[in-house]
């Protein structure tokens, strides 16, 4: 973060002559006489170059600004990550404990019916002998 912060101020726009590094390069003055292979359009080839460089400078700004952009993005996204992670894990538990919930219900309700089975026998077993009585009371003393 230094670091950024350092290249920051370096190529901040508001730092006059420290806004562009390319701006600090000493060109040599053109001679402007006829043996001079540029001739009279080194000023201007100069200017160009300037704004070439001052253009390139403002695009690495662009482009590190992007990068700081995206740095705290990512660092907002790992906060998020974060905290979904402890919610994550308690859903795990919960589910979890759902499951042997659910186990332990079924294993309940397979018992209640082996229970209720078991007790059909003696439910018919009593109504048995209940018409028998009934049988015998209607038959003989009636």
């Amino acid at each position: 973060m230094e670091q950024q912060d350092k290249r920051r101020q370096l190529y901040s726009a508001g730092q006059g002559s420290g806004a562009n590094p390319f701006a600090n390069k000493q060109r040599p003055a053109p001679s402007g006489s006829a043996d001079d292979l540029e001739g009279g359009g080194g000023v201007q080839a100069m200017a160009q170059e300037r704004g070439y460089h001052h253009s390139r400078a403002e695009a690495v700004q662009n482009v590190q600004k992007t990068i700081g952009e995206l740095a705290q993005m990512f660092s907002k996204m790992a906060v998020l990550v974060t905290a979904q992670e402890e919610m994550i894990q308690r859903i795990d538990s919960d589910l979890d404990s759902t499951i042997t919930n659910v186990d332990e219900g079924q294993q309940h309700l397979l018992k209640y019916f082996q229970y209720i089975s078991s007790n059909r026998g003696l439910i018919i077993k009593v109504f048995l002998i209940l018409i028998f009585f009934v049988v015998f009371f209607v038959v003989f003393l009636a």
